[in-house]
This record gives structure tokens, sequence and C-alpha cells, in this order.
């Protein structure tokens, strides 16, 4: 597994290390395979990481603020976490681009958060998670997107997670 260093990824996604960093000393992004703990020490990241930090950085476009973002980011992680009971080798972000799976991500009126995968929805409601331990928070399924909101923020994970590869 390819391991990325900080400047890497800020090469990568033209972003000051300064608003990476704050990331993930906010755990919005907890890197994979090494966390620092003080000076001289360095992070590094997986792929799986670098996708974080897209999805985060696209969240953060829309003014949504760094502790919200990490809470989505852990609800992103459950819903990998349910999907790999089903789907033993589904992985973020590679099976997305490997299978081209289509997952969107929506955040309906600022609190229902939820997953479309192949015509399926399931998702959560964001004021529980915030309220509870997200480990015990189950994934609802739903018959379908709502059809009433009024507010919608639609996050297409395949193109985000093909900026990661």
């Amino acid at each position: 597994m390819e391991q990325l260093t900080l400047k890497e990824i800020q090469i990568k996604l033209g972003m000051p290390q300064h608003v990476l960093i704050h990331l993930c000393e906010k755990n919005v992004i907890v890197p994979e395979f090494e966390q620092t703990q003080g000076r001289g020490q360095w992070r590094k990241f997986s792929q799986k990481n670098l996708f974080e930090f897209i999805v985060a950085l696209e969240l953060r476009k829309y003014e949504i603020s760094v502790s919200t973002t990490a809470i989505i980011m852990k609800v992103i992680s459950s819903f990998e976490k349910a999907v790999q009971k089903k789907l033993k080798n589904f992985n973020l972000p590679h099976t997305l681009v490997e299978k081209k799976i289509p997952l969107n991500f929506y955040i309906f009126n600022g609190n229902d958060l939820l997953f479309e995968i192949k015509k399926s929805v399931m998702g959560f409601d964001l004021q529980k998670v915030i309220r509870g331990n997200i480990k015990n928070i189950h994934l609802k399924n739903m018959s379908a997107l709502p059809k009433k909101y009024e507010s919608l923020l639609k996050l297409d994970l395949v193109a985000l997670a093909e900026k990661a590869l």
C-alpha cells in the first residue's frame, strides 16, 4: 500500500499544509500509517486518507463546520464497514473506481445523511449521530430519496474517488 507524505498530498490537492494539518489535528482525518506526536514527526497517509481529504475539503467548500465534517467522515467510514459485511472486498476509494460502483452521498435539510448505491438508499440521522456514539447508530434502509426537502447537498463519491487514484 502506497504511503503519502503531507507534502505529497499538499501538491496533489493544491492546498496549504496548514489546512491539511488542521484537519488532522481536529481528527477529521486520521493517518492510516503514522500519526505525529510532536515536532519533527512525520504523518504518513494512505490513498484512502487522500480520498478522505478530498471529501472533507469538498464539504468545507460549503461552509460545513470542521466538527460536523469530522462526524460526516466517521459516518462515511461506518457506511464502508456496513457495506463490507455484504461486499467483502468493498474498500473506499478503490472499489468505486475499479468496479465503477455508483455512490452518491447526500445531506438533506442539513440533517439526513444518505447514501445512494446502485439504486439502494440508506443513511443516518445526523442529529442522532451528533448526540450519540457512532458505533451504536445503525444504518437505516429507505425506499427512495426524499422528494420534499428545503436544502440538498450531493457529493458524487465516485468522481471524488477518481481524484484520489
